[in-house]
This record gives C-alpha cells, sequence and structure tokens, in this order.
C-alpha cells in the first residue's frame, strides 16, 4: 500500500508543479507534500502502535475512557493488531434513543477524550470522526485508530490554554492578541460602526462588567 501510495503522490506532485508554473495561486506543492508525508504515517504501523500504547497510558487514568493496547507479538510494520474494545458505534448509540443524561455523559467525554491529552500531553488525535469511537456496555467511551496524530510545542498548548481560559472568565483584553500568542491568524475586525453582538451582550450571570469585557468578583472562586 505505501508503495502505491507513493507512486500516486509522485504524479500529484507533477500536476502541482505545472499548475505552479501558470500561477503562485496554484502552486499547491507544499499541500501535497504536507498530504504526502501525514498519509505515510497512517500506513507506518509500528508508528500508530507507539501513538496507541501512548494515549492508552494517557487515558488509563479516566475510569469512563479507554483506548485499545497493542499487541506486539502480533504486530509487525505490515499488521496492527490491539486489544478487542466491543461497544455501539455513535450513531447506534444515538438511534438507541437515549436519555438527556446518558447523552450529557458521552458529550462530556468525547471532550475530555479529545482534548484532555492536548493539555496534559501536547498531542491529539487528529481524525476525531464518529467511527472512531465506541460506547462500550458499561458506559465507557473507547478512542480508537490512531494513525493520525498531531504533537504540539509546549508553549502553544500553553498559549491556547491561557486563551481558553481568559475567554470562558469573559476577561477583558483584546482577543486578537491571545490568538496571535501561538501563532494563529485572528478574523478581520468588524467593520467600523458596526458593534459586535458579543460586546453589546450582558455579562453571564456570576460575573460584572468591567472595561470593554466581564471578569470574576474580587472573593469569588
Amino acid at each position: 500500500m505505501a508503495e502505491s501510495l507513493e507512486s500516486d503522490f509522485s504524479n500529484l506532485s507533477l500536476v502541482a508543479r505545472a499548475a505552479g508554473l501558470t500561477s503562485k495561486l496554484l502552486d499547491g506543492r507544499d499541500y501535497v507534500e504536507e498530504l504526502r508525508r501525514e498519509i505515510s504515517l497512517e500506513t507506518d504501523y509500528l508508528l500508530e502502535a507507539e501513538r496507541a500504547r501512548a494515549f492508552h497510558a494517557l487515558l488509563a487514568s479516566e475510569a469512563d475512557l479507554l483506548a485499545p493496547e497493542p499487541i506486539p507479538e502480533r504486530s509487525s510494520s505490515r499488521v496492527l493488531c490491539l486489544t478487542r474494545v466491543r461497544g455501539q458505534t455513535l450513531q447506534r448509540f444515538i438511534d438507541s434513543n437515549p436519555d438527556a443524561g446518558a447523552r450529557w455523559r458521552v458529550s462530556e467525554q468525547l471532550i475530555r477524550a479529545v482534548h484532555g491529552p492536548f493539555f496534559s500531553a501536547a498531542r491529539i488525535h487528529a481524525d476525531p470522526h464518529p467511527g472512531n469511537f465506541l460506547v462500550t456496555g458499561d458506559g465507557r467511551l473507547a478512542l480508537l485508530d490512531f494513525g493520525c496524530v498531531k504533537s504540539f510545542r509546549a508553549e502553544f498548548v500553553e498559549a491556547i490554554r491561557t486563551f481558553m481560559r481568559s475567554e470562558l472568565r469573559c476577561m477583558p483584553g483584546c482577543s486578537s492578541a491571545r490568538l496571535r500568542a501561538p501563532g494563529l491568524t485572528p478574523p478581520l475586525p468588524a467593520p467600523r460602526g458596526r458593534a459586535r453582538a458579543a460586546d453589546a451582550a450582558p455579562c453571564p450571570p456570576g460575573l460584572r462588567a468591567r472595561g470593554s469585557g466581564c471578569s470574576v468578583p474580587s472573593g469569588a472562586s
């Protein structure tokens, strides 16, 4: 499979190069190279086994989350074998008409399964489509398929953590500056004379207005 993919990407690179000679706006070689790199990694089963072991360890402390564990003696660079996890896909879980409590539980589990490893280990499951989750019979959520995992610099994670904390607490300040800190490009400001709905909205319950935003009253936890 890896050899076939490499051949296909070589042909695609030629097309991208030819398009780039016509106009810089059509030069997609960097995108093709990134796609080649990421797809090639998904065919490296030894790397995927290492990622699966890492996520298994990361989720081990969460009683209601799990990831399958690789079986080394049955795996190789061409075959990956993991412990079996039984459960419902997210679609079957929804079709089973669960009550509000169960839906809320799974929603919260999804958030922790995806974002927990990002903040605790600077790694994130980069292919979180519905087919990569199972709801087990005992109420746990299983995370599957570790072919696409992204790692980040610690300072990037900390910048995102700071941004999210300040936004959730409605702290005053420039959101654009907080977005630029981790290297993100903020959206263009609203046209002059057009107030944003968020600026005109009152502060949430428990917070008080301060400057151009909201803040937690002194003494509040």
